[in-house]
């Protein structure tokens, strides 16, 4: 059975604009997407869906946007995903409070079931501090780290989450498929018009490296956070086939859709007919072996190692025992 799945590339938060006017926002596009593709099965925003992106400055006012589980971005579109029959992927900051109180934030992505029921939870696993050309962002002051890769069932099809950063770790989604998914969904928040074409390249590269879908979901247009340091999101929101082909993409206009079908049987034939995952080497794989401590910048023994020799075999270093 094919899946059919919306992502949807939202406009940037307005100055002064409240959580209950972004709320408001997003159900509207959320209805009117709908209205378009009325036989959608998921639908997903992208990360941090209802508030600004804030991570660019330590500012500790700025936890004030998170929200727990039964908070109003999950709550509000439980009830859109049940009257619509809908699974939904929402983004939130999490404020996470464990039965004796200790607190937590994340970077979260909630599946909403068409019962209105939390299917599950995603926590962003790869949480960066960045000095690009065009974004500086401290994400980790604000968030921890999750501590889980799960696969979730979606109307039969194994569906994965990554968000925004995690895509740059081609680990992450190799894991996500091992465990089945037949679908990454990638929700994001990125801008720099630089960034652009690399992001389309990622999206791409998981998908073929796995023999999978994937849909990765940014923002787009300017907005201008409490900091203001304003960030131009470039939407360019993808969806790639099993072969790594980019099937569907916006450009950088806000408020818009991108759809991609998701088709078991394209899966399968593109996996027997590119087995990459039965040649994997797992027995090399992992943390560096402990024999290799480092490769210095000298002259190097170019001796060829026979193809017989012991594993981790490494070449002396001209001028050392």
């Amino acid at each position: 059975m094919s899946l059919r799945v919306l992502g949807l590339q939202c406009g940037p938060c307005l100055p002064g604009e409240t959580l209950g006017d972004r709320l408001a926002t997003l159900e509207r596009a959320f209805d009117e997407a709908l209205l378009e593709r009325p036989d959608t099965d998921l639908v997903v925003f992208p990360e941090l869906m209802a508030t600004p992106y804030f991570c660019q400055t330590r500012d500790q006012t700025a936890f004030a946007h998170a929200e727990t589980l039964d908070g109003e971005t999950v709550k509000r579109f439980a009830a859109r995903a049940k009257a619509r029959g809908v699974f939904v992927l929402v983004t939130l900051f999490e404020k996470w409070v464990s039965p004796d109180n200790l607190v937590r934030y994340y970077n979260s992505a909630v599946l909403i079931d068409p019962q209105g029921a939390c299917r599950g939870v995603y926590r962003k696993t790869h949480v960066p501090t960045l000095h690009l050309e065009t974004l500086t962002t401290d994400e980790a002051y604000y968030f921890a780290p999750g501590d889980a890769l799960p696969v979730f069932e979606v109307r039969g099809v194994c569906v994965g989450v990554l968000i925004c950063f995690d895509r740059s770790f081609p680990e992450a989604a190799r894991t996500l498929a091992r465990q089945g998914a037949e679908l990454i969904v990638i929700p994001a928040a990125s801008s720099g018009a630089e960034r652009g074409e690399r992001w389309v390249q990622e999206c791409a590269a998981r998908a073929m490296e796995n023999g999978i879908y994937v849909l990765g979901v940014n923002r787009a247009g300017h907005e201008t956070p409490a900091s203001d340091q304003s960030l131009d999101y470039f939407g360019k929101s993808c969806g790639c086939d099993p072969t790594g082909e980019v099937v569907a993409m916006l450009d950088a206009a806000p408020w818009r859709a991108v759809a991609l079908t998701v088709d078991p049987e394209m899966i399968e034939r593109t996996q027997y007919r590119l087995p990459l995952r039965k040649f994997l080497r797992d027995d090399l794989y992992g943390p560096c072996p402990p024999q290799v401590v480092r490769v210095r910048q000298t002259a190097v023994d170019m001796t060829v190692v026979p193809s017989f020799g012991p594993r981790f075999y490494v070449p002396s270093v001209s001028g050392e025992q």
